[in-house]
């Protein structure tokens, strides 16, 4: 404020920057605290999990993918804002009758792009792909309490029921013998794993 007040009437532009920094710093508030409350927790809570394994509740937002998504979103707000910024301020170039601290806001406003840029590159390709493997290990793991991924069978009235290995097996060991045909395990292994079930 202090730079536009002193330069702004020679340097217009300065007023932009100053609110599109200000948009930025509090679109950044909002998205750190989307991580501190929602994914962080979360992946501390998967990695838990699959360390001793342990089973977990689905959370509220369905899959990690949910709120990646949207934080995703958030970085590609940031780095838009910071395009523009970047121009106004001729990629942090100050102009020749610049005051030090003219000089040295545009110094930490490019360090704040580069810190910006080094975060989201950290999320997008280490953090948010590591976090949905986690998730995948404890879906395929069955360590996922979770009822559309349990495993279940259709009953002939069309009900949906859910995996019951001592009635599946039983019913197969019948279905065999109908037809004087031999029954063994490898059968009721590959019925189990055509549906995902895996003990």
């Amino acid at each position: 404020d202090k730079i536009c007040r002193v330069h702004g009437e020679r340097h217009p532009e300065l007023f932009e920057i100053n609110n599109l920094f200000k948009i930025s710093a509090s679109e950044l508030l909002n998205h750190l605290q989307k991580e501190e409350i929602v994914l962080f927790p979360f992946i501390k809570t998967m990695t838990n999990a699959i360390k001793n394994n342990e089973t977990i509740q689905q959370p509220g937002f369905g899959t990690v993918e949910n709120p990646i998504a949207m934080l995703k979103q958030d970085h590609e707000t940031e780095g838009d804002l910071f395009v523009k910024i970047s121009q106004l301020t001729n990629e942090y170039n100050p102009p020749i009758d610049a005051c030090e601290t003219y000089k040295v806001t545009f110094a930490m406003l490019k360090e704040f792009e580069q810190d910006l840029h080094k975060h989201i590159h950290l999320e997008n390709n280490i953090l948010f792909p590591n976090a949905i493997n986690f998730e995948e290990t404890l879906i395929y793991s069955l360590n996922w309490n979770y009822i559309a991924m349990e495993p279940f069978v259709i009953k002939r009235n069309g009900e949906y029921k859910l995996f019951e290995e001592f009635k599946i097996k039983d019913a197969i060991q019948k279905a065999f013998e109908s037809v004087s045909v031999k029954y063994n395990d490898e059968i009721f292994e590959k019925v189990k794993l055509s549906i995902g079930f895996v003990t």
